[in-house]
């Protein structure tokens, strides 16, 4: 398994190497064998130009997930991906998180985990544009979050 994760914005501080550590035992409760993921937080002004240059929508986001084939960033892909392999990227925006984490009065670091983890379940397959699957989508993120629970509390 290849986790890399980088910190590319100063607002928030994050231990990239605990990030990395979490992601690990999130593919091992997927039963996931082998995974090429690169996770790049990012600021405000980055995520909204990725949005929009990437996906064509001019707001800010949380999260975007882009399969293998995306490449963004260097990251070793090999040309063709199993059912029991991720390749992909992550990019995350932990400002948003700030807001956020106060609205649904959760902590700033499980909000960050849980963009974290919505990026790794669209890697895994899962989508979120139909209300059927929003909602298979939020029961995996919950079931996820409360087998690493407490976890996300080291990254900050």
């Amino acid at each position: 398994m290849e986790i890399t994760s980088r910190n590319l914005q100063k607002k928030i501080p994050i231990k990239t190497r605990q990030v990395e550590l979490i992601v690990k035992r999130l593919l091992s409760l997927l039963k996931i064998d082998h995974a090429v993921i690169s996770i790049i937080f990012v600021s405000r002004q980055k995520m909204q130009a990725y949005n929009k240059k990437y996906l064509g929508r001019a707001y800010l986001t949380d999260v975007i997930a882009f399969e293998g084939d995306a490449q963004m960033w260097p990251a070793v892909h090999p040309p063709e991906k199993t059912p029991l392999e991720l390749i992909g990227d992550i990019v995350v925006c932990p400002e948003v998180a700030i807001k956020q984490s106060q609205f649904f009065e959760t902590t700033l670091a499980d909000e960050i985990g849980l963009y974290v983890v919505h990026g790794i379940l669209h890697l895994f397959g899962y989508d979120d544009h139909s209300v059927q699957d929003k909602k298979r989508m939020r029961e995996k993120e919950t079931e996820l979050m409360t087998k690493v629970k407490g976890r996300w509390a080291k990254i900050l």
